[in-house]
């Protein structure tokens, strides 16, 4: 899939915010959603159709309601429902990093494919969304920003090292302290991939894809020299390029019904 007119610059600029809301909804239930879909530019290069799903917290939102964390959850019921639809429309789970080597190489990935992230490292991503991703035999990769582990509200490095030996998680470089690589000199910014970077291999699972924290495209340079393929964004779209691979685009996923975002 390709086209002629160059893929916009100020797509880059297209940033969403990940900051938590500070409003407790008065609902039970997660608020209904008005889908509001992003109209995707131009591509060139060789491209793939191939979602890559972003979520952050997924547990009862009762729970995320008593921790004012309503803005970054999924419901645990709806992640399951999500799971479900996915599995019955024939889509195929792959990570990142199988994505990135098939634009790189220019090869086919499996009909209906489709990369599902979990950002940050929470607690919930192993209380409540592993199970599920068992359930349904769904492979995910868990962006991790390792210096919060072990901290509360976050996996512990044993719970890590237990979702990773069921074979369905990869993990992702996401710093080690969530940090805005836009917002560092060139040692912040080493310090905080590198370590990274160590840690992760430390868990046997460390790939060459890097989450940027905040969604914020920064930095490249430095981490393609040291030895990162491809990067995720928070960039709305499902169209992936060989062209901007440092860049990869993210389709945010809340508590309306998958067919919402087009899939």
């Amino acid at each position: 899939m390709a086209s002629n007119s160059p893929r916009p610059s100020e797509v880059l600029a297209q940033r969403e915010s990940t900051a938590e809301s500070t409003t407790v909804a008065s609902s039970p239930l997660p608020p209904k959603e008005q889908a509001s879909p992003t109209p995707e530019p131009e591509f060139t290069g060789y491209c793939l159709n191939v979602p890559i799903l972003m979520y952050h917290h997924v547990q009862p939102w009762s729970q995320a309601q008593e921790k004012w964390q309503t803005a970054l959850t999924v419901d645990n019921n709806t992640f399951d429902t999500h799971m479900a639809y996915l599995k019955s429309a024939g889509y195929t789970t792959i990570s990142s990093s199988q994505l990135a080597q098939a634009l790189i190489n220019h090869s086919s990935v499996p009909t209906k494919s489709i990369v599902i992230t979990l950002d940050d490292g929470y607690l919930d991503a192993y209380t409540y969304a592993l199970p599920i991703l068992q359930k349904y035999q769904m492979h995910a990769d868990f962006l991790i920003p390792t210096g919060l582990l072990n901290n509360p509200d976050y996996m512990t490095g044993d719970q890590l090292k237990a979702a990773l030996a069921t074979g369905l998680i990869s993990t992702i470089n996401h710093t080690y302290s969530h940090f805005n690589l836009g917002a560092g000199n060139t040692e912040k910014i080493s310090f905080e991939v590198l370590t990274a970077k160590k840690q992760l291999a430390e868990f046997g699972k460390d790939s060459a894809i890097f989450g940027y924290p905040y969604g914020t495209v920064a930095a490249t340079k430095f981490l393609q020299e040291n030895g990162y393929i491809a990067g995720l964004s928070t960039i709305q779209g499902q169209i992936q390029c060989d062209s901007f691979l440092i860049s990869l685009n993210r389709t945010r996923i809340g508590n309306l019904p998958l067919s919402s975002y087009g899939l």
